[in-house]
């Protein structure tokens, strides 16, 4: 891919895509309309989650100060966040549990260096050296999209969708994006589930659907705080939201669930592997910020607002972080207030 460097992304592309640098994945409004309703369900336990919140991992406490200095004003939390920025950005690639954490990792560190980049420590020269080494990391990641399983891929075009915006590097931005497209438009089958993702053992296969969901969802998120709506993107029927709702369905009935291996047992025949509902629901609980930002998205669909009602407040590490608080849709008002 070659070094990146800032100046690349606002050329044919400038009227366009018109990168905030203010969190990657949410705007200012939403943070003002949490803050706004912090006595009020669900914002009211989603900001004491994140007080109480302690993080062992050094990406998941940048993240939380990140954010308390983004939406609180809390100085002293951001400059801890950019001395864990500092150390992250120098930190080794093996760190990481796998690659596809490796990956959702560093895009964790371009989201808190968007939520940064007004902090008093956090110098123009500073953010200028951090992110040269940010680009490397990315060079260092980087392999060739359609030799991955797809479910890495799709994490690799979330980065790389988030690291354009950051770097303002249009063919970054376009390469993350186009497997976006490319994903509607050849691996969502119309009934909304990813063969490439669950034609593998039940549980594996419903959390590897929600993953790829995921990732697909954060590039939409993206997208749309700097000005491109993928959201509307279609193609033979089908969108992100198609690929969404599929496994909603299994939060509520695991054992309806039709993938995964099957075997003959002596007596009754041929028995097809079953997922238990604590694992279904610990799948949501984990991975569920994509829940908050398709409702923020579209409201209309039930099971998705019967599903954050079980799991809100949501902090998800990997999905965006505390979702409830970025993307929750404030109450309505009665006539009295």
């Amino acid at each position: 891919m070659g070094r990146i460097r800032k100046g690349q992304f606002l050329s044919d592309i400038e009227l366009t895509v018109k990168p905030s640098h203010y969190a990657l994945k949410f705007t200012s409004e939403q943070v003002q309309a949490a803050a706004a309703h912090r006595s009020r369900a669900p914002f009211k336990t989603a900001w004491a989650h994140m007080d109480a919140l302690r993080p062992e991992r050094l990406i998941a406490q940048a993240q939380r100060d990140s954010f308390r200095f983004r939406a609180l004003g809390d100085t002293e939390a951001g400059a801890r966040a950019v001395d864990a920025l500092a150390a992250l950005v120098e930190s080794a690639l093996d760190e990481a549990p796998d690659y596809r954490a490796s990956l959702a990792d560093t895009l964790i560190m371009a989201q808190c260096h968007e939520m940064l980049r007004d902090h008093p420590v956090f110098s123009a020269d500073y953010q200028v050296a951090w992110r040269d080494r940010f680009a490397e990391r990315i060079d260092a990641l980087d392999t060739s999209i359609h030799d991955l399983p797809l479910i890495d891929a799709l994490w690799l075009a979330a980065l790389k969708t988030g690291a354009g915006v950051l770097l303002e590097n249009e063919p970054l931005f376009e390469t993350g994006t186009a497997l976006y497209r490319e994903t509607i438009d050849q691996h969502v089958h119309p009934e909304g589930y990813i063969p490439r993702a669950v034609e593998t053992s039940a549980a594996q296969g419903l959390q590897n659907q929600v993953l790829c969901v995921q990732a697909l969802i954060l590039i939409a998120e993206i997208a749309r705080c700097a000005g491109v709506d993928l959201w509307s993107y279609r193609q033979r029927g089908v969108s992100v939201v198609t690929a969404a709702l599929y496994p909603l369905y299994y939060y509520f009935y695991p054992e309806k669930w039709q993938w995964g291996e099957k075997e003959w047992k002596r007596d009754i025949g041929l028995q097809q592997e079953v997922i238990e509902p604590e694992v279904a629901q610990a799948i949501f609980r984990e991975h569920g910020g994509f829940l908050e930002m398709l409702n923020h998205h579209d409201r209309s669909h039930k099971a998705v607002r019967l599903i954050l009602d079980e799991i809100r407040p949501v902090y998800d590490l990997h999905g965006g972080g505390f979702t409830t608080l970025t993307h929750a849709i404030p109450p309505r008002r009665g006539l009295f207030g």
